[in-house]
């Protein structure tokens, strides 16, 4: 057999070599695929279905609130306050500590509670009107609050005799049965005003056959001591028209009105202005406020002054006013305005800082005419209105001058009497001049003790009817009293006009 014959392999030897050699790299890779598998793709994530309608909402997860903090530990005020001056518990005080807005009020009983009160040291203070009057602050050394606990405290505001350090001799107190106290401090430094004069006044009425009824003016005087307090004794338990005022030299307070109450003790005290060897007509104070009527609606062009005083200012269309200029001191500011019954309100004026005032002001009811002659003379009395008429230095219009002139007007009452002149002022009525000056010489008026000015002419008879004068003063310029010259109008007439709402004030 031919050797290339004996070596050719079948066909059927070939196609099976064929296939596996095929065959070989599928199962190499395949081997290669279990020993290192591949990476799986990331699932995609699930599209959101919007929700259906209707179908119920799963509620948002709320953060979990912090635990409450524990509260701080306090502690309590509690107390009960007196008053020495009238041998009672202090009512209404408010009891405050200081340097916290924790506070307390006493009740009937004088007792106060103050809750919720730091630990620690505190200074607790007490407020009320009986100190105010007395210019008296009242505060505690520091006083130890502990946690958890109440810290007892009782306080007493002094007696007289604690602070003045006298008793009313029993002579003085057979005259009546009452006392009146207070203290008086320089307006402007608040320190004690040593050997200032002080007048208690008031009118005891009298009755008999022969003198049927009469009223008389009373007086109880007293000095302050070196810290400025004063005790007058022997007043009646309930004085009539009763006021108090201070004087040094000739620098006085206003005549302030007060009351003796049921336990039979007065209390009001007064700044004075500095001395001087004159009256005082200006000064550094201010007075600043607003001027309403009884329902709140501000009153715009009201005329605003101080009794003894120069300044004179207006309102403005909110009621609001700034009065400067003023003398230091308890002062009366007097409000006016046609068709409203004049308005006075006790002030205290000091130089460092404004007084803020509200005034109210009443519609002008008409009043039948005061018949009481006498009791206009005593009270003409009181103002200096018959001194100064013996003097003779002026004109003067008493009650019996205007109840036999019947004048219809202000001005018609001034028309007849000398160095003054009554023309029209243009619009109907009437205004004054000086007829010592062919030129209409400047007149200044006086009422009631403060100046007043016209701020449009002939507004003097619609401000004061006729019926409503109780006295007229006129000087010429170099004639005036001091009282009623103003600065810088030394060359002016002076007329001065009391009414009768001051002379039953003053009654």
């Amino acid at each position: 057999m031919p050797l290339s014959h004996r070596f050719r392999p079948a066909a059927a030897t070939l196609a099976a070599l064929a296939a596996l050699m095929l065959l070989a790299p599928l199962q190499a890779a395949a081997q290669a695929t279990k020993r290192n598998p591949p990476a799986k793709a990331p699932a995609k994530a699930p599209t959101k279905q919007p929700p259906r309608q209707g179908a119920p909402q799963p509620a948002a997860q709320q953060p979990t609130p912090p635990p409450p903090m524990p509260p701080a530990p306090v502690g309590r005020l509690a107390g009960a306050l007196g008053d020495s001056i009238h041998g009672a518990p202090l009512v209404g005080a408010v009891v405050a500590v200081e340097g916290t807005p924790r506070s307390g009020v006493s009740d009937e009983d004088g007792r106060f509670v103050v809750d919720s009160v730091p630990p620690g040291s505190h200074v607790v203070t007490v407020q009320h009107p009986l100190l105010d009057s007395l210019y008296l602050s009242v505060a505690t050394p520091p006083v130890h609050v502990a946690a958890d606990s109440v810290t007892l405290l009782n306080m007493a505001i002094p007696s007289l005799g604690t602070m003045i350090g006298s008793e009313c001799p029993p002579a003085t107190s057979r005259l009546g049965p009452a006392q009146f106290a207070g203290r008086v401090l320089e307006a402007d430094s608040k320190q004690p005003a040593v050997g200032v004069r002080v007048l208690l006044v008031w009118m005891q009425l009298a009755v008999g056959t022969d003198i049927g009824l009469r009223r008389t003016p009373r007086v109880r005087t007293a000095t302050t001591d070196v810290q400025g307090y004063y005790r007058i004794c022997g007043a009646p338990g309930a004085p009539e028209d009763a006021s108090v005022q201070a004087e040094r030299g000739r620098v006085r307070t206003a005549e302030v009105p007060v009351a003796i109450g049921e336990t039979g003790i007065g209390l009001r005290s007064l700044l004075i202005g500095p001395a001087s060897d004159s009256a005082a007509r200006t000064g550094r104070a201010v007075a600043a406020g607003r001027v309403v009527d009884t329902v709140n609606v501000p009153v715009g062009n009201a005329q605003v002054s101080v009794e003894g005083a120069s300044a004179v200012t207006t309102t403005n269309e909110r009621g609001e006013f700034t009065l400067d200029g003023l003398p230091s001191g308890t002062q009366a500011l007097v409000v006016r305005r046609i068709g409203f019954a004049p308005s006075r309100t006790i002030v205290d004026l000091a130089a460092d800082a404004p007084a803020r005032v509200a005034v109210r002001l009443e519609r002008a009811v008409p009043r039948l005419a005061v018949v009481a002659v006498t009791a206009q003379s005593e009270a003409l009395s009181r103002v200096g209105f018959e001194d100064r008429q013996r003097r003779g230095m002026g004109r003067f219009l008493g009650p019996d001058d205007l109840a036999r002139l019947q004048p219809q007007t202000v001005t018609s009452a001034l028309r007849n009497v000398p160095g003054l002149r009554v023309v029209p002022s243009g619009n109907g009525g009437y205004t004054v001049q000086s007829s010592r000056d062919a030129m209409g010489g400047c007149v200044n008026f006086w009422v009631d003790g403060a100046p007043f000015r016209e701020m449009s002419p002939g507004e003097l008879d619609q401000t004061f009817p006729a019926s409503q004068v109780a006295a007229i003063e006129t000087y010429q310029a170099t004639d005036a009293p001091p009282q009623f010259s103003s600065v810088g109008q030394g060359a002016c007439t002076v007329v001065v006009i009391w009414t009768q709402a001051s002379v039953q004030r003053r009654r």
